[in-house]
């Protein structure tokens, strides 16, 4: 997959030049790739380049400066710097409650990985408190048979075993 999406890179830099949303897409796919081997150094490097594109050409409120930041808050949970996480995850839920306000499936998800990384941490209430939140979101999009609802749900109840 790497080489691949290396390939597009190269195509999307030599057509549209290197501060281009679609360039900026292709280093998050890149770096969604590199953390998924476990290279998580090497995804921070693209995932921040995407975010140096994205926030360049959208400005800091935007969707998909939340999903940058999401994506930097993923790989520092695989790394454990837990808290680096959180900053993240709550950098992506600032923008997107500006967006979307409380209640939409995208602040949820951040809501639950806020959630997970406290759970990490052996802070079980504060984790309670964020999946709880996200479940509250997920159930009146989705209703209780959703695979993101069942998620957040399997985590409540993983931090009340």
């Amino acid at each position: 997959a790497v080489e691949f999406f290396k390939k597009a890179l190269t195509i999307d830099v030599g057509v549209f030049g290197e501060n281009h949303p679609k360039v900026a897409i292709n280093y998050n796919n890149l770096g969604f790739v590199w953390d998924a081997l476990g290279e998580h150094q090497k995804a921070i490097g693209f995932y921040n380049k995407a975010l140096a594109i994205d926030v360049g050409v959208f400005g800091e409120n935007h969707p998909k400066v939340a999903v940058c930041y999401y994506n930097l808050g993923t790989v520092r949970q695989a790394q454990g710097e837990y808290q680096k996480a959180i900053e993240f995850y709550n950098k992506a839920l600032a923008i997107n409650r500006k967006i979307f306000g409380e209640n939409h499936p995208a602040v949820a998800k951040n809501y639950n990985n806020i959630g997970i990384a406290w759970q990490a941490q052996g802070e079980h209430q504060k984790a309670l408190g964020f999946f709880n939140k996200a479940l509250t979101i997920f159930m009146y999009f989705f209703g209780p048979d959703h695979p993101d609802t069942k998620l957040v749900t399997k985590n409540l109840q993983s931090v009340n075993e």
